[in-house]
Formats: C-alpha cells, sequence, structure tokens
C-alpha cells in the first residue's frame, strides 16, 4: 500500500536496531520491499524474524463529500432518486450503506448500488450511487455511507442525508355516500379526515342544484362553522337555508397531489317562495268570471301540493273566499260568479310539505 513507512524487523519480537536492512520501492507503485542483510552468521543470529510496518492508505475523508439527489430530500412517491457517496483515498475500499429511522440506530440495507472507482491524477476516489428506481413511503429516512479504513483503524462514517417521501392524500374518515334531508333552520355537519405526507390540507365544497350546476368552497358565515385541524376537516351549519342544499365533497391536497371524498347531498327544504301579483295574470275576464294564469314559483325543495285561490271585493273588509283550489302541477284557475264592472283582490298561494308560502300579496283584477 501507498504512501508507507519504512518497513522495521525483529528477531523473537525484539526490535533490531542495528541498520541491517535497504528499503526498495516496487517497480510496479503499488508497495515497498524490504530486505534483511546478514552479513557474517554466528550463534546469536539464531531466533524467528518477522518484519512490519504501517500505512497511512486507508486514512479517508468522506464527511462532505456526501451528496443528496434532491438536496431538500423531499421526494414525491413512486419517482425514482439516487443517493451519491465519494469516498477520497486509496486503495479501493468497499462502502457500505445504512439507514436509520431516527438518526440514532443504523442498520446495514442491502439495495440497488452502483460503484464506480476513479483513479486520476489529482485524487483517487471511490464513488457509490445508492438508486430508487420507484420510491414508496417505507423508504423515507436517515442514509449514510460507511467505509472500513483497515490496518486496524476504525470504520469512518459520513454525515447522514435524509430522504422524506411525499404521499398523496387518502381519507381515513370519508364523506359517506348518500342524501340527507333537513328542515329550514334545522342543522347538519360533515366529517372528513384526511391523511397523507405533508399532513394534507382539507377544504369543503358545495355543487349547487341549479340547471348549470356551480361548485365553491363553502364560508364561515352566518353562523356557519368550518374548521380543518392536521387534516381533521368539519363543517357544521346550525340554521339551514334552502341556499344551504347541494352536492357536498371534500378536497384533501398536499405537495403530492389532491383527492376528493365521495359526494353528499344535502336537501333543506322550506316552504314554496310566493307568487308576487305582478305574475298573477288576467287570461279572460267576462261579465261574471276570471281565467287566471301564474308562473311555478321556487318550490323550497319539496313538491308544490297544491296552490289556494282566494279572493274578495277591493276595499273589502271581509274575509277572502275561497276557489276551487288547484294541484301542484296545474298553473291556471277559472273564478265564476264574479260582479260585473267590479275589482277583486286575488290571492295565490302555494303549498307544500313545510306550508304555505308567506307574505303572499293580492293581485287585483276586475270582471
Amino acid at each position: 500500500a501507498l504512501p508507507i513507512s519504512p518497513i522495521k524487523w525483529k528477531r523473537d519480537d525484539e526490535q533490531l536496531l542495528m541498520p541491517l536492512s535497504a528499503d526498495t520501492t516496487n517497480s510496479d507503485g503499488t508497495g515497498v520491499t524490504s530486505t534483511l542483510n546478514i552479513g557474517t552468521v554466528d550463534e546469536n543470529d539464531g531466533g524467528s524474524y518477522t518484519c512490519f510496518g504501517s500505512s497511512k492508505a486507508a486514512v479517508i475523508t468522506i464527511g462532505n463529500k456526501f451528496t443528496l439527489d434532491p438536496l431538500n430530500g423531499n421526494v414525491i412517491e413512486g419517482n425514482a432518486t439516487t443517493l451519491s457517496c465519494r469516498v477520497v483515498g486509496y486503495p479501493p475500499i468497499p462502502i457500505i450503506w445504512q439507514k436509520s429511522t431516527d438518526d440514532a440506530s443504523y442498520n446495514d440495507i442491502s439495495l440497488l448500488q452502483d460503484l464506480i472507482f476513479q483513479n486520476d491524477t489529482a485524487e483517487r476516489s471511490i464513488f457509490s450511487n445508492l438508486t430508487f428506481s420507484a420510491l414508496n413511503r417505507s423508504d423515507s429516512g436517515y442514509f449514510r455511507c460507511r467505509v472500513d479504513s483497515g490496518a486496524g483503524r476504525t470504520s469512518v462514517t459520513s454525515k447522514p442525508g435524509k430522504i422524506d417521501v411525499f404521499y398523496l392524500p387518502s381519507f381515513s374518515v370519508d364523506l359517506p355516500s348518500g342524501n340527507q334531508t333537513v328542515l329550514i333552520q334545522g342543522s347538519f355537519s360533515l366529517h372528513c379526515t384526511a391523511t397523507g405526507n405533508p399532513t394534507p390540507s382539507v377544504i369543503f365544497y358545495r355543487t349547487s342544484f341549479d340547471a348549470t350546476p356551480v361548485t365553491e368552497t363553502v364560508s364561515a358565515d352566518s353562523g356557519r362553522q368550518v374548521t380543518d385541524i392536521a387534516g381533521v376537516a368539519t363543517f357544521m351549519v346550525p340554521n339551514a337555508m334552502t341556499s344551504d342544499s347541494g352536492h357536498y365533497f371534500c378536497r384533501a391536497s398536499n405537495p403530492a397531489g389532491s383527492v376528493e371524498s365521495s359526494r353528499y347531498t344535502i336537501t333543506v327544504q322550506g316552504p314554496p317562495s310566493r307568487i308576487s301579483p305582478s305574475q298573477i295574470v288576467a287570461v279572460t275576464k267576462t261579465d261574471s268570471t276570471l281565467v287566471l294564469r301564474w308562473p311555478a314559483p321556487y318550490d323550497g325543495n319539496s313538491r308544490i301540493l297544491q296552490y289556494k285561490i282566494s279572493y274578495r271585493e277591493r276595499g273589502s273588509s271581509d274575509q277572502y273566499q275561497d276557489a276551487t283550489p288547484q294541484d301542484g302541477k296545474t298553473l291556471t284557475t277559472t273564478i265564476s260568479g264574479l260582479k260585473a264592472f267590479t275589482e277583486y283582490e286575488i290571492l295565490v298561494v302555494a303549498e307544500n310539505i313545510e306550508g304555505l308560502a308567506q307574505n303572499s300579496m293580492p293581485e287585483i283584477g276586475r270582471a
């Protein structure tokens, strides 16, 4: 090995102090040969002869030669990455890779490894590349390389590098697939829990029932509460309105990507909306009859059961008289037995399972 100090000799474990030897470097540059010459042998020369020497060939430096790719150590699950270890020294020394989950206790590992020896005029180096073709979340941990220096020396270990494998979120508590009916001013709550690395953020979304559905994030207003603590998300509505109806879902996101939960449908039922006076149209008039028509109002997320029609002379303090009610699919009616040349106040009120529409105003009709 190179470099090497002069070889020394001993006889029967006692070092020979006399300059009896001559050291010669081998022509191939790989070592040193020492020959002990004894000129005239006598009885005092008997014994067991041993040669010995020392070498710094295995003294290496690797602490600042350990590199991690990528440098920040954050890698998406399924991707490939390579750790590189470079050792400066001679002769070529096997490199051992080790892994720890806590940077305290390390174990040797055996993975796909390429060992390359470089010998040039600048320095002699050994490179070892530890390759992960498709990272798994279980590959997260601390990695270091170690070499045994030989010649009775202790092993030398690099500084550790860390790989943190990021992986896609998943829902440990998902929204149920189904639907729920809530009465107006009732309450409901939704819960989602997602895990992943790093811990994902969880956001609630609602898709409306409109003919052209709109999807938007839910907000904490009008008493609503939205929380997301370490992937545990809750949406609470203490006083539901019909506008809270829709298809709800959660979206969990982190640097590895995003996933969506199941859809859960909330239907908040309330009374129908009122039919305004301007919407009631007199289609036909005679001396004693009115034929009326109106558009279907918002049904309050519950089927309209019937329309109640009532009337009285304009300005009268008498009670309204009920005309024949119409079923929820019929948007016209005929009122008979009216007085000629008389104006009437007319009410058309929709009714569903939640009750009658509120604040209905009379329309003025004239026979």
